[in-house]
C-alpha cells in the first residue's frame, strides 16, 4: 500500500502538466515560448476546440502582445468537431498538432518551415491538404491512417518523404510535382495503401531505408503511370501497370517488364519521339507504343487561369469559355472528353477524382473533393 499514493501523485502531476496553458485569449490557449521575445505557442486539452478556429497572429495578454509563431503539441488533438482552423503566417512551426481531429482540409501558410512526425496522423476525414513551400520534408508518420486522404501531392519544394508517412491511406492519385532535384523517399512511405492507383512522376526518386541508399521499392498499387520531362530513370513500381505516359523526349531509364507487361501495357510517347523510343531498352518490347495526339500541358499548368472552374461531386463546370475549344484530360494526360458548351460554360461529367481542364492554350489542374 506504500507505494500507491506515490504513483497516484505522479499520475496526476505528469496529467496535469500535459493539459496546462499559461493564459487563455479568446477561447484559444497558449504557452509562453520566451518573455524576451515575447512570443507564444498555441495549445488545448484533448477534444477542447470545436467549430470553426481563428489562431490569431498576434494576442494581448494584461496589456502585452505577443506574437503566435507555433501551433503546439496536441493542441488539436482528438477534437472531434473541428469544423475548420485558419493558421496565420506567424506560424513557422507546426508541432503534433492534428492527429485524430475531424478536419477535412488544412491550408498551410509558406511561413512554416517546419513540422513535426505524425502531425495529421488518424485523421481519417482529412481529404485534402496544402503544404507550405518552404518545407523540405514531409515527415515520418505524417499522415498516417488518413483513410480519406485520396489525392496526395508532393510538391517541388519537398526533398525528403520519411517513413509511413501516407501509411495506411486511402490513395486514389499520387502527383509528384515537376522538379529537377532528386526526390529521397523510404521505401515504406505508401505502405499499406489501396491498388489502382495513379501516378504522375515528375522527378528522379532516391529510394531509402534506414540503412541507407535502397534498392527496394517505393511504389506499390500502381495501374497507370504518367512521367514528367526531367526524369531520367523511372524506378520499380509494384502493381499491374495498364499505361504508361512520357513526356520525356530522351528516353528515360527503367526496369525490364515480364513478357505480359511487354504485350499489354499501352505507352504514349510525345509527337516526334516514337523512333527515338522503338531504338532503346526496354521500351523497343513494347507492342502497343505510340505518339500522344495532344500535349496537354499537365506539366505547364498556370495557376490563375482566364476561365474558372467549379466542381460539386462528378460534375465540372468551366466559366469563360464563349469561344473556346475545352478540352478535359485525366491525370495522365489522356482525353477523356469534350465540353458541351452553353452560354458560355462548358459542363463535364466525370468519375475521375482528379483532371486536368484545358481552355485553347492554357490548363489548370482540379481535384474533385
Amino acid at each position: 500500500m506504500k507505494y500507491k499514493l506515490p504513483i497516484i501523485l505522479l499520475l496526476l502531476f505528469f496529467s496535469f502538466n500535459a493539459s496546462a496553458y499559461d493564459f487563455k485569449v479568446d477561447n484559444i490557449y497558449y504557452n509562453v515560448l520566451s518573455l524576451e521575445k515575447m512570443i507564444v505557442e498555441t495549445t488545448g486539452m484533448l477534444n477542447n476546440y470545436s467549430g470553426d478556429v481563428v489562431i490569431p497572429e498576434t494576442v494581448e495578454y494584461k496589456g502585452r502582445t505577443f506574437k503566435v509563431v507555433a501551433i503546439g503539441d496536441a493542441t488539436f488533438y482528438r477534437c472531434a468537431d473541428l469544423n475548420s482552423v485558419t493558421i496565420p503566417s506567424s506560424i513557422t512551426i507546426i508541432k503534433d498538432a492534428f492527429e485524430g481531429c475531424s478536419l477535412e482540409e488544412i491550408i498551410m501558410p509558406n511561413s512554416v518551415e517546419e513540422i513535426a512526425p505524425s502531425l495529421f496522423m488518424d485523421c481519417t476525414k482529412l481529404k485534402y491538404i496544402k503544404w507550405s513551400e518552404n518545407i523540405k520534408e514531409i515527415p515520418r508518420d505524417a499522415c498516417m491512417g488518413c483513410s480519406s486522404l485520396k489525392n496526395v501531392t508532393i510538391p517541388s519544394n519537398i526533398m525528403s518523404v520519411d517513413k509511413s508517412a501516407f501509411y495506411k491511406c486511402g490513395i486514389e492519385h499520387i502527383e509528384i510535382e515537376d522538379g529537377e532535384n532528386i526526390l529521397k523517399m523510404h521505401t515504406g512511405v505508401f505502405s499499406q495503401v489501396v491498388d489502382n492507383i495513379s501516378l504522375h512522376l515528375g522527378r528522379n526518386i532516391e529510394a531509402f531505408d534506414y540503412s541507407g541508399t535502397s534498392t527496394q521499392k517505393v511504389f506499390w498499387g500502381i495501374t497507370k503511370l504518367s512521367v514528367g520531362p526531367n526524369v531520367t530513370q523511372i524506378p520499380v513500381i509494384n502493381g499491374g501497370l495498364d499505361s504508361i505516359t512520357l513526356y520525356c523526349t530522351n528516353p528515360p531509364k527503367a526496369p525490364s517488364y515480364s513478357y505480359s507487361g511487354y504485350m499489354d501495357i499501352k505507352v504514349l510517347v510525345p509527337k516526334g519521339t516514337l523512333s527515338i523510343y522503338k531504338s532503346v531498352e526496354p521500351w523497343k518490347n513494347f507492342w502497343d507504343i505510340s505518339e500522344m495526339d495532344d500535349i496537354t500541358g499537365i506539366n505547364k499548368t498556370i495557376v490563375k487561369a482566364p476561365f474558372s472552374v467549379m466542381t460539386n461531386g462528378n460534375t465540372v463546370w468551366v466559366k469563360g469559355t464563349e469561344h473556346s475549344k475545352v478540352l478535359l484530360f485525366n491525370a495522365l494526360g489522356i482525353l477523356i472528353d469534350k465540353g458541351k458548351i452553353n452560354g458560355g460554360v462548358a459542363t463535364f461529367s466525370t468519375n475521375e477524382n482528379f483532371v486536368i481542364v484545358k481552355v485553347d492554350g492554357c490548363t489548370t489542374k482540379v481535384l474533385l473533393r
